[in-house]
């Protein structure tokens, strides 16, 4: 019985370890064979990190070349807001992250689909504590409208 404790127990060790040297890997494998953007987007919905990376690979200028870019674009304050939300959750970023993140939602959602309906319901929740965040959840059509309008044509709703 102890015997297959410790088995199960090494097995569980050795499991975690392959999945992050494979959460590391994919990445890399992925911007090789589609580029960049899809390796971006596989490394944001594993939660791979750049530093991580670096440490599982042997030094390869193209790997190197690969990771510098894909940090380059991960290093926007849009998705380092993302990042940290899905890191941390929703209640860890400031007042203006938040505003920010209701709009980003709105007009991104295919970069907030990590977010499972709890988070949704815990979204509507945090609307009826902080009224500060009330008039940030807004429509898509209503925000692409204000993106379009010159300020001069602004009313005071949209200004």
């Amino acid at each position: 019985m102890i015997n297959l404790r410790r088995k199960t127990a090494e097995f569980i060790i050795t499991s975690r370890q392959k999945l992050q040297y494979l959460k590391n890997m994919l990445p890399i494998a992925i911007a090789k064979i589609f580029g960049l953007e899809k390796a971006k987007n596989s490394m944001m919905f594993l939660g791979s990190e750049i530093d991580e990376m670096k440490r599982t690979y042997i030094s390869s200028d193209w790997i190197e070349n690969v990771l510098n870019e894909i940090q380059k674009q991960l290093k926007t304050p849009a998705d380092t807001i993302r990042r940290l939300a899905k890191a941390e959750g929703f209640t860890a970023l400031t007042l203006e992250e938040k505003q920010w993140s209701l709009i980003d939602c709105s007009l991104n959602p295919q970069k907030w689909k990590w977010r499972d309906r709890s988070d949704k319901d815990k979204d509507t929740t945090l609307l009826q504590t902080e009224p500060n965040l009330i008039p940030f959840r807004l429509d898509k059509a209503v925000i692409e409208c204000i993106l379009k309008k010159p300020y001069h044509q602004l009313n005071r709703e949209g200004k």
